[in-house]
Order: structure tokens, then C-alpha cells, then sequence
């Protein structure tokens, strides 16, 4: 997925370039811009340097479809941030016109990202187009690069301007898994109109991973101090149980 990811981006940059002459004219590569990286004709780096889960965008509840009185359970997906570091290099020029070209590059770039805070599906290749929605991009998050200094000493380069642009992503699982249906049943007591007394009783059957039915498996709900055993079936029932999670 990652190199789809550059491809996508490598996409944005040349299929949406549309006004910018010089950034249509241009490269677009993912070198590490290393002292020995000097290309001779105008191009933008895309480095990816790093990559995290974002797990405040987790969600903790897995989905979960059901089949042929089967509960398939899929975890959430995990969300991962690619961050690459953006270049400009303009190519054979010298002086002032050398490092004016690169401003002007860098801007370009960066209002193509502004144009499109999504990346387009039809910009989108492979596995990250699979969802079929657009990929949200963060360009110039406000922390940046930790210390400048020294990241583009680890580069083995000088200090040069350059754009951050995060890209996050849904990394489906792998891991899918099924079980038994449980099921409910609610038993609301009315008199009046108002209700005075509302349970739950819930139930399902025990199986192992041949789907061959389990006896004698103890079942508990810890909060409420309930526990039942299974039958030669495989099948329990709990219950009574207050209305909640």
C-alpha cells in the first residue's frame, strides 16, 4: 500500500498541476534528498521518512456481518499516517534564479495540496483505491519536522525549504474470525402505561474451531455474578439481565 500511496500522490501532483506551468514541466520522484541527489532537470521529491498508527482515530468496535447464522468478526481497521518530506530542485540554474525557481516549485506544490485537501479517487491507484473514498492529506502539519537541523544532517545534506504532507490511511485486517450467533431476548413488564420491570436473557452455543459444539464450558458475566454451563448441545442461557452494554 505504501508504494500505491506515492504513486497516488505522484498523481496529484502531475494530473492536478493544471495553472502551474512550471510544476507541470517538472519531475516528480521519491529519491532521498541526500548531498549526492542533484538532478539536472526540475523535480520534486516526495521522501516518505515516516510512518505511525494514528490510534486516537482507531475505533475499538469491530464489524461484524452475519453469514449462515454466523457472526463474522473483523477488528477495525488501523489507521497509519505516511508522512513525506517535499523538495524542490530546479535543476541547472545558478544564483538567485536557483533558489527563486525552488520557492516558486514549492509554492506550486503546495497549492495544489491546498486545492485538493482530499486526494481524488480517480487520482487514487491500487490498494489504497480499493475503499473507492478519497484519502484526507494534512499539508504543513503544525508540528513539523522535531529539529530540521538534524534530520537533513541524518540526510547527509545543508538545510533547504521543504513541505510536510501527511497522508492517512485504513490498513483493513487480516484476522477475520467467526462465532455463534448470541442472541436476546427482552422481557418488559407494563402496567399503566409505564413500565416497571424491564430484563434481558441472552444465549448462544459453544463451539470450537471445527465449529463441533463445546459441553460443559462455563459461561460468566463478571458484574453481574451470573454463570451458566453449557449442554450437550453446546447451548446457554443467562439471564435475567438489566438493560446496559
Amino acid at each position: 500500500m505504501i508504494r500505491d500511496l506515492s504513486l497516488s500522490l505522484r498523481n496529484l501532483l502531475t494530473r492536478g498541476s493544471s495553472g502551474f506551468p512550471e510544476l507541470a514541466a517538472a519531475q516528480v520522484g521519491f529519491d532521498r534528498p541526500a548531498d549526492s541527489f542533484n538532478p539536472a532537470q526540475p523535480t520534486i521529491s516526495l521522501y516518505l521518512y515516516d510512518i505511525r498508527e494514528r490510534t486516537e482515530l482507531r475505533s475499538p468496535a469491530p464489524d461484524v456481518q452475519i453469514v449462515n447464522n454466523q457472526a463474522l468478526i473483523t477488528p477495525a481497521p488501523m489507521r497509519v499516517a505516511r508522512t513525506y518530506l517535499v523538495t524542490a530542485w530546479p535543476g541547472n540554474l545558478t544564483g538567485d534564479e536557483l533558489a527563486l525557481q525552488e520557492h516558486r516549485l514549492l509554492s506550486q506544490v503546495q497549492a495544489v495540496f491546498w486545492r485538493y485537501p482530499k486526494i481524488p479517487i480517480d487520482f487514487l491507484v491500487g490498494l489504497v483505491a480499493a475503499p473507492g473514498q478519497p484519502l484526507p492529506l494534512i499539508t504543513s502539519p503544525a508540528e513539523g519536522l522535531p529539529n530540521p537541523s538534524e534530520f537533513w544532517s541524518a540526510l547527509s545534506n545543508r538545510l533547504r525549504p521543504s513541505l510536510n504532507v501527511a497522508v492517512t490511511i485504513a490498513m483493513p485486517a487480516i484476522n477475520v474470525t467467526s462465532a455463534p450467533i448470541v442472541t436476546s431476548a427482552e422481557v418488559k413488564i407494563i402496567q399503566n402505561k409505564a413500565t416497571i420491570g424491564d430484563f434481558f436473557q441472552i444465549g448462544g452455543q459453544v463451539t470450537n474451531a471445527t465449529n463441533a459444539v463445546v459441553s460443559g464450558t462455563v459461561i460468566t458475566i463478571a458484574a453481574q455474578g451470573l454463570a451458566a454451563t453449557t449442554g450437550d448441545d453446546g447451548r446457554y442461557v443467562l439471564g435475567p439481565l438489566p438493560p446496559g452494554s
